[in-house]
Parts: structure tokens; C-alpha cells; sequence
């Protein structure tokens, strides 16, 4: 019941800054507190395969979610916006095709409808409701910023001293398929409040963006001068998770950010971008070898590195994996259909989804489908996945041309940070699978894109 202890003063918190500032920035200050506290603190509520937690039920982002919106409808001065942005349309589309993909698997009950609440519902509409003025953001990025510096710090100190302070406070995490300590670059890799390094690299990359925007409040000498250094903690905590998708996702961030901030650069940039991308996939197996000899997989032995495809013996890695995966599941894939398999025959690796003979043998070496998209679509099929990647790219656009609205005033160099931000995640979606570590802060960062927009609506930015 150790999720009780902590849910009570953050709901505590909730109630005391809703009634000393308002209830939005009561929403929009707790729930990125949330963020730092452990997954494995969580109410269960499900079955789930023996060796996981994940879908087991609600962490405390979800429970401090769910209780601070049913407060929030009875607290004086909330207020609620009903129209409805491309966004919204989007988000609950993917509500609406879980839960059907899940009624056709599972049969009619509460369970797909709490799933969905929890996991789509509840961080996108928190995120929606902390901006819907211009003093709502500017009361919430020295918050958030300061939550991504001290994640970044919390990540450096595990690095160095092979220490995780979560585990000292909370005990031992569970182990998901994933070495107690794990080693990379002399360094002990940093997990933070979750189960995986590159899950907290991904997290704080999200928030990366409000400490960059705290930097620029400081070139601007619209804040103190010490927020110039506010984003080397979150740059340095994500090096320490070792993890090479949210480091590339950090250079991936400053380049979006750069491309909306200078119009005039955007067709060189866009044509660097398009022969980068090209380069790549004419020297794949080249890129594929640098990556692997950047994180030290080529000392595996030889025949641990060979799997057996379509008659056809194919390299392995925990690299080459995210490309192998389409090979292996492509049966699945293509039975997929309009609404998936489910959630419940993607709960636990390996999935439960239809394979071929020679696919089930190579899957016990390439057990995992690090791909988002890969897994929504095996998970909610087509329809979930055009949901969903509609959501992300919405969230982005959203942002990108309300920065270009507000171009020139305060407010666009925030927009730019978070536009950049959800960039970069949609990039680092593509080497791992949607984990509830950072879904839950990815789907929040979109509300609060969403946030801006609907307030633009109302012309209150």
C-alpha cells in the first residue's frame, strides 16, 4: 500500500495550490511531480504474465492524474474548455479504437475502458487543461525546468556512483528482462524511476525542452542568469542512461528547434535532413556497425550474432533487432487487420500474436519489438496506429505554427522547445516499444501543445 503514502500529499499539494494559485496550475505543477517519483509504486489491478509489472495497473502519474481531475470538476475557479481541436479529434479516436479492439478480443467489460482512461485519457487532458492562459505557462516552465535539471542531476550521481536513490527510498525495482546493474562507456547506465535506462533517456528528453526554454528566458534576460545552465543537467542525465536513441534524439531536438526558429534556413535544413536520411539507408549495414561498435555489441560471439530468417542466416543485435523484428512478425503484421490483436496479446515479451514455424523459433532470440509503432499496430491495427501517429505528429503541429503565430514574442521560444521536443521523441518511439514510463509524460506533453492551441482559440495567449 506504499502507493497510498504517496498518492495523500500529492493530492495534499494539488488542493493547496489550487486554492493559493488556481486550479490549473495546481494540474499543470503536480503532475509533472508525479513524473519523478518510481513506476513500481502502483495500485494493482490487473494479471499480468509472471516477470512484469507493465499493465499490472496505475502508477502514481495515473493516480494522481485520475484523483486531481475528479477534484478539479468541484474546485472554484476551474474552468473547462470544450472546443475541440485536430488533436482532440485524434486522441479520441485512439481512446474509441482500444476499446473496441479490446471488446472484439476480450469481451465487453470495464477493464479496456479503465486501460483507456488511464493510459490516453488522463495524461492527455491534464496536459490540456494546465495552459489556458498566457500566466498558466509562465508560472509552469521554472517548475518543469527544474524537475528536468534535477532528474538530469539524480541520473549523473547514479552514473557515477553506481547508486540508484529510488532503490535506497523505495526498494529494489523489478527486474523486466533487464540486468540489475548494466554497464556502458565505464559507467554505470542510470534508471531513474524507471525500469529501463532508455525509458528515463526518453522521459528526459520530453522535458528537456523547458529547461532549453529556460536558457533562452535567460539570453532574452527574461530570467535569472543562472537558468542559462539549465539545460547541462538534462543533457548530461541522458548521456548517463547510455542510451544512444535519446543522445541522438538531444541532437535530433536542437536541430527542430533550430529549423522553426530560423524560416529562412528551413529548405537547407529540410535538404540536409532528406541526404542524411539517404546516406544512411545507402550505407545501412555501415550505420548499423557504427551503432553497434558505439555501445560494444560487436564482442558477442559469433554464433550469438545469427539468427535464421525466410532460410536466410541474418546478424543480431540488440541494434539490428529493430529492423529484424519486421522480418520475424511480418505474418502478424499483415493479420493485424483494423483493430489488432489487442492488449492482452501484447502484454509481456514475447507477444502473443500469430507467427509461422520458422518466425516462433527465431523469435526466442529476437523476443522484443522495440518499435511504438510497431507494437500499436500489432496491439490496435491500422486504424489505432493512424490514431495514434496522428496524435504525435498533431501534437507537434500544433506548436510548430503557433510558434510561427507568435513569432518574435516571448511565448514562441517555448513553443519551438516543446515542437522540438515531441520531434525528437517521435524519432526515439522507433527503437523502443511505448512503455508506460514515458507514454504517460509523451501523452501529457501533447495536451499541453493541444493546451495552447485551444487557448489560442479563445485568444487568451
Amino acid at each position: 500500500m506504499s502507493w497510498i503514502i504517496n498518492l495523500v500529499p500529492l493530492v495534499a499539494l494539488f488542493l493547496w495550490l489550487s486554492w493559493r494559485r488556481r486550479p490549473a496550475i495546481a494540474l499543470g505543477s503536480i503532475i509533472p511531480l508525479a513524473f519523478a517519483f518510481p513506476v513500481w509504486i502502483q495500485w494493482v489491478l490487473f494479471d499480468v504474465p509472471a516477470g512484469t509489472i507493465v499493465g499490472a495497473g496505475a502508477d502514481l502519474k495515473v493516480l494522481v492524474g485520475t484523483s486531481a481531475l475528479l477534484l478539479y470538476c468541484f474546485l472554484p475557479g476551474a474552468r473547462f474548455t470544450v472546443r475541440l481541436v485536430a488533436c482532440d479529434l485524434a486522441v479520441i479516436a485512439l481512446i474509441l479504437v482500444h476499446c473496441i479492439s479490446d471488446f472484439r478480443v476480450d469481451g465487453i467489460s470495464f477493464h479496456p475502458l479503465m486501460r483507456a482512461y488511464g493510459e490516453w485519457y488522463v495524461p492527455y487532458l491534464c496536459g490540456r487543461l494546465a495552459i489556458q492562459t498566457e500566466s498558466d505557462w509562465r508560472e509552469l516552465w521554472p517548475i518543469i525546468a527544474s524537475l528536468s535539471a534535477l532528474l538530469g542531476i539524480m541520473a549523473v550521481i547514479e552514473a557515477v556512483s553506481g547508486t540508484n536513490l529510488y532503490e535506497l527510498l523505495y526498494g529494489l525495482r523489478p527486474m523486466e528482462n533487464t540486468p540489475r546493474d548494466s554497464i556502458r562507456w565505464g559507467l554505470r547506465r542510470a534508471y531513474g524511476p524507471t525500469l529501463n535506462p532508455i525509458y528515463f533517456g526518453v522521459l528526459q528528453l520530453l522535458l528537456l525542452g523547458w529547461s532549453g526554454f529556460a536558457a533562452h528566458q535567460a539570453v532574452r534576460r527574461e530570467a535569472a542568469g543562472y537558468w542559462l545552465l539549465a539545460p547541462v543537467p538534462g543533457v548530461l542525465g541522458i548521456i548517463c542512461t547510455g542510451s544512444r536513441g535519446p543522445i541522438l534524439g538531444c541532437i535530433l531536438m536542437c536541430a527542430m528547434a533550430v529549423f522553426l526558429w530560423f524560416p529562412r534556413l528551413r529548405l537547407a535544413f529540410l535538404a540536409m535532413g532528406i541526404c542524411l536520411v539517404l546516406g544512411v539507408v545507402v550505407n545501412r549495414d555501415r550505420a548499423l556497425n557504427l551503432l553497434e561498435a558505439w555501445s560494444g555489441e560487436t564482442s558477442h560471439g559469433a554464433n550469438e550474432r545469427v539468427v535464421e530468417i525466410d532460410d536466410e542466416l541474418k546478424t543480431y543485435s540488440r541494434t539490428r533487432t529493430r529492423l529484424l523484428m519486421f522480418d520475424v512478425y511480418k505474418i502478424a503484421f499483415k493479420r493485424s487487420g483494423l483493430f489488432g490483436f489487442g492488449t492482452t496479446a501484447v502484454t509481456g515479451f514475447p507477444v502473443n500474436v500469430p507467427l509461422g514455424p520458422r518466425e516462433a523459433a527465431t523469435m526466442e532470440k529476437v523476443p522484443y519489438i522495440d518499435n511504438s509503432y510497431a507494437l500499436i499496430t500489432l496491439r490496435f491495427g491500422l486504424l489505432g496506429m493512424a490514431a495514434y501517429a496522428g496524435a504525435c505528429l498533431l501534437g507537434v503541429w500544433h506548436a510548430a505554427r503557433l510558434a510561427d503565430y507568435y513569432r518574435g514574442e516571448e511565448m514562441a521560444g517555448l513553443l519551438i522547445m516543446i515542437a522540438a521536443a515531441l520531434t525528437s521523441a517521435l524519432f526515439v518511439q522507433a527503437t523502443v516499444w511505448l512503455a508506460p514510463d514515458f507514454a504517460f509524460p509523451l501523452m501529457w506533453t501533447i495536451g499541453i501543445s493541444s493546451g495552447f492551441a485551444v487557448a489560442h482559440r479563445y485568444d487568451e495567449l
